[in-house]
């Protein structure tokens, strides 16, 4: 059976809206991300991107409909538990990388083993793992205003990946770096979901972006306008767990 299947879809979400000071973000929006599957969310500034990526993530709760996350409703948890969900099922990387400027590319991985009370030798050998699957591990020790861009991203990525989550959700993870440093982390984002099975969301304006992923998903004005399945996601069949 294709993993990505198995046991039911991973994120669904079905007739979804919220609003923001009365101004319509999302119009009953339904869509469903299977385990290990990587969806591209594509649509112009405004469309509600970002939005849904905030709700996937339980950083915001919608108006109106369901978003459940392995069966469960979302909005029917308290926030301790939407907080709960982000710290060991979700994992973000964002933009601007959102390094704590003061710690190490090391610590910074750390960051959330920490807040899941893992044991020091256990987050160290993870830190350690983490660094070498994403290239870094030489700017171990270096400080986010020592490195570049890129090296920047492959932490944030490889910090988004220390709780094991099942689902990682990028918001424009290659919108501020060089197109080159882009293709590159876009090869290392499909790598390390393919590798971990992780379910992938990414919010991108870029169409060259969407080849790492299996679907397509078109947004305008909040609602999903379109669908296409990509031409390259049978390459890592072979691949898939």
């Amino acid at each position: 059976m294709d993993s990505r299947t198995e046991n039911g879809p991973l994120l669904e979400a079905e007739d979804l809206s919220k609003s923001y000071a009365d101004v319509p973000i999302l119009d009953r929006v339904t869509l469903r991300v299977d385990r290990g599957e990587r969806v591209a969310l594509m649509g112009p500034s405004g469309s509600g991107k970002t939005t849904f990526l905030n709700l996937a993530g339980g950083i915001d709760t919608p108006d109106s409909g369901s978003l459940r996350f392995e069966g469960r409703e979302l909005s029917e948890m308290t926030s301790d538990e939407r907080a709960g969900l982000r710290r060991t099922a979700v994992g973000t990387v964002f933009q601007f990388f959102h390094l704590l400027p003061t710690m190490t590319a090391a610590e910074n991985v750390e960051v959330p083993l920490r807040l899941l009370g893992v044991p020091r030798a256990e987050r160290r050998r993870r830190v350690s793992e983490l660094l070498d699957e994403t290239g870094v591990a030489r700017r171990a020790d270096a400080l986010p205003s020592e490195m570049s861009g890129g090296e920047m991203q492959r932490v944030a990525i490889a910090r988004a990946l220390a709780p094991a989550p099942r689902l990682l959700l990028a918001d424009e993870p290659t919108g501020n770096l060089d197109s080159v440093t882009g293709e590159r982390i876009l090869d290392l984002i499909e790598s390390v979901c393919r590798r971990h099975n992780t379910a992938l969301l990414m919010v991108t304006h870029n169409p060259d972006a969407t080849r790492v992923c299996h679907r397509v998903l078109q947004m305008r004005d909040g609602r999903i306008t379109g669908a296409s399945e990509s031409a390259t996601p049978e390459r890592d069949a072979e691949d898939r767990p």
